[in-house]
């Protein structure tokens, strides 16, 4: 049924003998890690916490796959970040299952069969089979579409006896194969990065306020009465959405931010909101950016932002920088009598 984390107060001891987290050591207020797809589903909940880490780099870290709700924290510090958020490779992915010498992040294209990939592969003629993980079978050449999928070796089937394996099937993460045959097994494919439901949280003086490397926020539109998301006085950026890769492979997942109405970035030293990674994604909608020091929203990276009644108010530099990327503009504006 997942986890709570629920009532705590982390970052100092209630008797003072511990200040903030520099006193043991800490680098994490709090640390979640998920990486069994089998769990995915089950979530983790963090709520009416207060988060006080002082010296420590990070709030809250969360690391891996699945959902987390975040709802009534109030998270003060976090040297790097307020809070965090990053894609990790699910378990197994860095692994030899097969026991021939290699896993998929090496190459791989079949971590469940020793006669695929392995360091020295080399291809065997004759088997239907992928050996040394070039995309292409034993003989490359036969006409024959021995699994009955519709694929022969000649048009690009690397397992000729695996019905489920062709050029034209879809990756899927955790069954260890390389099934559309391009010579990769997993790391081409949709990996389920985490993803973050915010509700009435207020983060300070973090040096960033939200951090995201491969994962989704979602700040829901706040009903009347309720309390917003706050992000307030951050050091440098306050969400901040890069791409998460695994050198040397295909593997890539880019971060998606959702903010809803009345949902509040304020006095950020540098941008608000910063879209770096290639395919990011920033979507506003009724929000006001408040006093960012560089500028309300800044694309550095190839991603994209689509911005409905924005309000940048006195940003330092301009409302929209843009080097790269797409913004999408319906209502914007700057209020500011010095700036545009």
């Amino acid at each position: 049924d997942g986890a709570v984390v629920s009532g705590n107060r982390l970052g100092a001891s209630e008797d003072s003998t511990v200040t903030n987290c520099a006193d043991i050591d800490w680098t994490y207020a709090l640390y979640l890690s998920q990486g069994d797809l089998e769990e995915v589903d089950e979530g983790v909940s963090v709520i009416d916490n207060e988060i006080t880490p002082a010296a420590a780099s990070y709030g809250i870290y969360i690391s891996g796959v699945g959902g987390f709700d975040l709802a009534d924290n109030h998270v003060v510090g976090g040297s790097v970040a307020g809070i965090s958020a990053s894609m990790s490779l699910p378990s197994g992915l860095t692994w030899d299952d097969d026991g021939d010498g290699q896993a998929e992040y090496q190459g791989d294209c079949d971590d469940t069969n020793s006669l695929v990939g392995g360091v020295g592969a080399v291809e065997l003629e004759g088997d239907g089979l992928d050996n040394d993980c070039d995309s292409s079978t034993s003989d490359g050449t036969s006409t024959n579409d021995v699994d009955g999928d519709g694929y022969t070796a000649a048009e690009g089937d690397c397992n000729d006896l695996d019905a489920g394996v062709h050029p034209a099937a879809t990756e899927v993460v955790g069954n260890f194969r390389d099934d559309n045959c391009d010579g990769w097994a997993e790391f081409d494919g949709q990996f389920p990065s985490p993803s973050l439901t915010l509700v009435a949280n207020h983060l300070e003086a973090a040096g960033t306020g939200i951090r995201l490397n491969g994962a989704s926020v979602v700040m829901p539109a706040v009903a009347s009465g309720e309390t917003p998301n706050r992000i307030d006085d951050a050091a440098n950026d306050g969400i901040y959405l890069d791409t998460w890769r695994w050198a040397g492979t295909p593997a890539s997942a880019p971060s998606n931010l959702l903010m809803g109405a009345d949902n509040v970035i304020s006095d950020s030293l540098e941008s608000c909101v910063h879209v770096v990674g290639e395919g990011g994604h920033a979507e506003l909608d009724q929000v006001t950016l408040e006093r960012c020091g560089h500028w309300g929203l800044y694309l550095s990276g190839d991603g994209t932002a689509e911005l409905t009644t924005v309000v940048a108010t006195e940003p330092g530099f301009s409302g929209i920088r843009t080097l790269n990327g797409v913004a999408t503009l319906d209502g914007f504006e700057v209020d500011s009598s010095d700036n545009s």
